[in-house]
C-alpha cells in the first residue's frame, strides 16, 4: 500500500458524495450506450449473509445484477469500488466502478457472446436429498475418439456411461424430488437447442424420451441441421456428462468448482449446471463459455465442445473457484486458449495414434482437414508446426498465443505417453501411471498450483511443481525437454522479452 493510500481511504470511509450501488449502475449503462428508466431499478440485500447488493429491474440485463463493496488496485494506488456483475444477452461483465467519481477503473467480459438462467429456471430445493435409483439409460452417439460424425469411428450406442462416484444419481436426476427427467436435463449439464438466441436457454427445445433411450440417428450430414438437431442435442449432453465424469477423477470436483445444480454437501457452491446451447443462434459455428464465479450457471455454445469445456475447467482452477478473473491478461487469455485446444485434443487420441500423427483442431466445423482453425496442425514435427516461444511476440491475439502453448503442451503429451504408455481408460484417473492419464492430472494440477493471470514461465514451473508433489519430480526431464524444445528452456526469464531458449538440465537427455 502506498504511504498515502491510508488517507485515501479513510477519507472516503467518512466522504458523504459516494455514490451507491445502482448510481454505479448508472454510469456504466451509460457507458454502454444502454438506457436505464429512472426509478426502474430496486435494490434488495442478499439472502447469505455475503453483504451484497442485489438490483433488479435494468431492462438491458438478462438476470438481477450483483453489487458488492470491494477495494481495488490501480498504478495510483487503492481505490474502493462498486463491484458489479452485469449478465445481459451479449456478454457478461465484470465492471468496477469507482465509488466517488463513477470511473470504470476495470473490467472484463466472462463471455463474448451468451444468454443467462436464473437459479429459479434450473430447480428449487436443491439441498433436501430424496432417495432415487439409477435410470438404465443410452445414448447413440459419436464417442470420444471418435472426433466428428465422418470418422471412421461414426456413431455407438452407449449405455449407462456415467461414473456413480462423480454422478451419484447419474445424468438425468438433480436430487430435488422430481426423480429422474427423461429429457437432456440433469444435474450436471442442461442441453437444448436456441436456434432463436433466447436469452434465457432454459426455454429451448430439448428431446424427450419415455424409454431413457436417446437414439437419435444422423442420416446423411448434409441435411439441414434442424433435421438432426436432436441427434447433436443428446451429443452435446453425453460428451458434457462424460467431460464432468472424467474431470472428476483428477481434481475438478464440486470443492475445486466444478459445474452442478447440486453439491451433495460435497463442498463448493451449486446451483451452476453447464448450460449447452445446440445450434445456437447467435452465429455460426460460435463456441465460446463463460465462467462466471463457483454458484452460477457456465454456459458453453456447440463446436469444439471439449475444447470450450475445458475453458470452464482453467478459469475456476486458475485462481480458485470464487475469482472467475484469473485469466483476464492476454498471455493468460492465450494460455487458456492453449489448455483449450490440447485437453481436448488429448481426450480423443485413439490407443492406434503416434507422435508422428498430426492433429487439426476443428477440422470438422471449418472442413479444413489441414489446420482447421488454426494456423497449423499440432505436431511434434518442427517442420509442420514451427511454433517456438519467441513468436509470442509475433502476435498478441488469444488464440495466436494459445496455439504456441499447446504446441509446448503437445510436445509434454507424447512424452509422457511415450515413457510411460496409454491407458484407453481415462476415467480411471492417473492412478494407472500411463502417460495420458499422467498428463491430465499435471494439467489439472498446474492449474490449481499457479497464479493468477500467469505467464508462460509460471504455467510451465507450476506443472513441474505438481509433478514434484504427486510423483516426486520423476519425470522432471520429460517436462524440461518439452518445453525447451519449443524454446521455453531454463534459461528463460520473466523479466526479458520473449527470447527462445533451448537448453535443459544437463542430466536429461
Amino acid at each position: 500500500m502506498k504511504p498515502d493510500d491510508h488517507h485515501r481511504l479513510a477519507k472516503r470511509a467518512v466522504d458523504p458524495q459516494k455514490i451507491n450501488a445502482t448510481q454505479a449502475v448508472f454510469f456504466v449503462a451509460k457507458t454502454l450506450g444502454k438506457s436505464i428508466t429512472p426509478g426502474s431499478i430496486q435494490e434488495s440485500p442478499s439472502t447469505d449473509d455475503s453483504g451484497k447488493i442485489i438490483l433488479s429491474g435494468a431492462k438491458f440485463t438478462t438476470a438481477e445484477i450483483i453489487a458488492s463493496s470491494k477495494l481495488y488496485m490501480t498504478p495510483d494506488g487503492l481505490h474502493t469500488v462498486w463491484d458489479l456483475s452485469i449478465p445481459m444477452p451479449e456478454a457478461w461483465l465484470n465492471v468496477f466502478v469507482d465509488d466517488i467519481t463513477g470511473s470504470i477503473l476495470g473490467a472484463s467480459n466472462w463471455m463474448s457472446s451468451l444468454s443467462i438462467v436464473s437459479k429459479d429456471d434450473i430447480s428449487s430445493g436443491l439441498q433436501k436429498r430424496q432417495k432415487s435409483t439409477i435410470q438404465p439409460v443410452s445414448y447413440l452417439i459419436v464417442p470420444l475418439g471418435g472426433r466428428d460424425i465422418r470418422t471412421s469411428v461414426g456413431t455407438q450406442l452407449v449405455q449407462n456411461p456415467e461414473d456413480l462416484v462423480a454422478s451419484p444419481l447419474g445424468w438425468h436426476n438433480t436430487d430435488n424430488g422430481i426423480g429422474n427427467i427423461a429429457s437432456t436435463f440433469g444435474n450436471n449439464v442442461i442441453a437444448q437447442e436456441n436456434r432463436k438466441n433466447q436469452p434465457n436457454p432454459i426455454l429451448g427445445l430439448r428431446p424427450s424420451v419415455n424409454t431413457f433411450s436417446f437414439q437419435f440417428s444422423v442420416n446423411d450430414i448434409k441435411q439441414s441441421p434442424e433435421e438432426y438437431a436432436d441427434a447433436s442435442i443428446v451429443n452435446t449432453f453425453a460428451m458434457t456428462n462424460l467431460y464432468h465424469d472424467i474431470l472428476y477423477q483428477y481434481g475438478f470436483t464440486e470443492a475445486a468448482g466444478n459445474f452442478q445444480v447440486n453439491n451433495f454437501g460435497r463442498g463448493g457452491k451449486g446451483g451452476d449446471p453447464v448450460i449447452a446451447n445446440v445450434q445456437d443462434g447467435s452465429g455460426v459455428n460460435n463456441a465460446n463459455f463463460a465462467t462466471p464465479p463457483d454458484g452460477q450457471a457456465g454456459i458453453m455454445q456447440n463446436s469444439v465442445a471439449l475444447h470450450e469445456l475445458t475453458h470452464g475447467l482453467s478459469n475456476r482452477l486458475t485462481g480458485g473457484p470464487a475469482n472467475a478473473n484469473c485469466l483476464s491478461s492476454t498471455i493468460a487469455l492465450g494460455l487458456g486458449e492453449g489448455w483449450s485446444d490440447v485437453v481436448a485434443l488429448s481426450l480423443e487420441v485413439l490407443p492406434t495414434d503416434t507422435r508422428n500423427d498430426d492433429r487439426v483442431m476443428g477440422a470438422y466445423v471449418t472442413n479444413n482437414p489441414k489446420r482447421g482453425i488454426r494456423l497449423f496442425p499440432y505436431s511434434t514435427n518442427m517442420n509442420n508446426n514451427p511454433h517456438t516461444y519467441a513468436d509470442v511476440l509475433r502476435n498478441s491475439n488469444r488464440h495466436y498465443i494459445g496455439e504456441i502453448w499447446a504446441s509446448m503442451l503437445w510436445e509434454l503429451y507424447w512424452n509422457l505417453v511415450e515413457k510411460l504408455g496409454f491407458s484407453t481408460n481415462i476415467k480411471d484417473g492417473a492412478k494407472s501411471g500411463k502417460g495420458n492419464t499422467v498428463f491430465l492430472q499435471l494439467i489439472v494440477d498446474g492449474m490449481k498450483l499457479q497464479p493468477c493471470n500467469p505467464t508462460f514461465i509460471q504455467a510451465r514451473n507450476a506443472i513441474v511443481r505438481a509433478d514434484r508433489v504427486a510423483n516426486n519430480g520423476t519425470n522432471f526431464c520429460l517436462i524440461a525437454t518439452a518445453f525447451a524444445k519449443r524454446g521455453l528452456g531454463q534459461g528463460v526469464k520473466d523479466n526479458e522479452f520473449y527470447f527462445n531458449d533451448f537448453t535443459f538440465p544437463a542430466n536429461c537427455n
